[in-house]
């Protein structure tokens, strides 16, 4: 599939579901889709857990990517993906957002109340994920070398 294709199928789909009205404060029940391993699958996991959210889990195997998987987040298609009534939001800093406003009454705020410690909050996610990613390529530009030469 090529980019336009999945950036053309994911916005079909996400225009579809606002004209359908946003029902994520009914929603049925939450579904995470991680893998272990993950640091940012791991990171939506406490979220849920300060919320006091029940959900269920179902393991990725991120070198044999299930259809689930594949069609929930069709743009990156990577972990976390949380399905909310069986609608899909995609990318850790984007669902611990969803959770911490879709659930505001549950739990504890993920988000200091102050702006300042929440921008100081936000700066080190996005500290840590920059960090994570380019370490995570640098490891796999280590073993990407041709043994034949």
């Amino acid at each position: 599939m090529s980019i336009d294709a999945a950036i053309e199928l994911a916005s079909s789909k996400l225009s579809t579901e606002a004209m359908e009205g946003d029902k994520a404060s009914g929603c049925g029940g939450l579904v995470l889709l991680n893998c272990f391993v993950s640091p940012f699958g791991n990171r939506v996991r406490i979220a849920l857990k300060r919320k006091g959210l029940a959900y269920e889990e179902k393991p990725e195997n991120l070198a044999a990517k299930s259809a689930l998987l594949l069609s929930s987040n069709p743009v990156y298609a990577k972990v976390p993906v949380l399905l909310v009534g069986g609608k899909p939001v995609c990318e850790s800093l984007v669902i611990l957002q969803f959770i911490d406003e879709a659930f505001a009454g549950d739990g504890e705020p993920l988000l200091p109340a102050a702006p300042c410690a929440r921008a100081h909050a936000r700066f080190w996610a996005s500290y840590v994920d920059t960090k994570v990613r380019r370490r995570r390529s640098i490891d796999r530009s280590v073993f990407d070398f041709d043994l034949n030469n």
